[in-house]
C-alpha cells in the first residue's frame, strides 16, 4: 500500500473537496469502468483538477509512480 503526503494548498484542497461534492451529486454508475476508470483513476483526476498537473499515464494499464511531480 502506498501512501503520499499531499503537499497541498488551500484552495487545492478546496478544489478536490469540491470535486468530491460533485462527483457525488452526479449518476456515474455507467462511467465506473474495474479495469480503467475505477476508485483510483477518480482520485488522480480530482487531484489533475485541483493542482492542474497530470498525473494519468496516457496508456493503460497505468499507475502512479513513487512520486508525484
Amino acid at each position: 500500500l502506498k501512501v503520499y503526503d499531499l503537499n497541498l494548498s488551500e484552495e487545492e484542497v478546496r478544489k478536490v473537496i469540491d470535486y468530491i461534492q460533485d462527483y457525488q451529486n452526479q449518476d456515474v454508475g455507467e462511467n465506473y469502468l474495474f479495469l480503467t476508470k475505477n476508485c483510483s483513476y477518480f482520485a488522480a483526476h480530482a487531484l489533475e483538477v485541483a493542482t492542474g498537473k497530470r498525473i494519468k499515464a496516457k496508456n493503460l494499464p497505468w499507475r502512479v509512480g513513487n512520486k508525484l511531480k
